[in-house]
């Protein structure tokens, strides 16, 4: 995919396979189909959702699971990741754009003019060489490969161990 914005050629730019917005609408419903996971422990009679094992590191403010993941940038919503926004001088801002400021500064809190931050919902930074694969150097917009990594909370602590 190659973006213009005038006057170009000057904001050209282009982007990988992986931000193909169609196959990235997809990945997120994966992603929450994954996250929707349960399983039952039928000795117990109890069932236990991957919420109930995962990293959260803002509960009980934030109930979110630490999920690594370039659909962060987009808070795992799908109204966001299809935002878009045009000005006067015809430049328009969307998912792409949206990408490239927050793989150069992740801890931007407020992206105008899509007004959305580049924290993920569970309130941490994302970095793109831990969401992305295959690329040169820090050429993080030519990825053809996306990597989903979800935390899981590890304890050897037994009153920390509830299942």
């Amino acid at each position: 995919h190659t973006y213009l914005s005038p006057p170009a050629p000057l904001s050209e730019y282009t982007v990988g396979p992986a931000f193909e917005i169609g196959f990235l609408s997809r990945v997120l419903e994966l992603q929450t189909d994954v996250l929707s996971l349960t399983a039952n422990l039928s000795e117990q009679n109890q069932t236990v959702y991957l919420s109930d094992i995962c990293l959260k590191p803002l509960a009980p403010d934030n109930e979110n699971c630490t999920v690594l993941s370039l659909l962060q940038y987009y808070q795992n919503s799908k109204e966001n990741l299809l935002r878009t926004v045009g000005d006067e001088f015809f430049t328009y801002f969307d998912y792409a754009t949206h990408f490239l400021t927050c793989s150069q500064a992740p801890t931007t809190t407020l992206d105008s003019p899509l007004g959305l931050s580049c924290f993920g919902d569970f309130g941490g930074t994302i970095n793109p060489f831990m969401v992305l694969g295959n690329y040169t150097d820090t050429a993080y917009a030519n990825a053809t490969a996306l990597v989903i990594t979800i935390v899981i909370e590890n304890s050897n602590d037994p009153e920390k161990i509830r299942l």
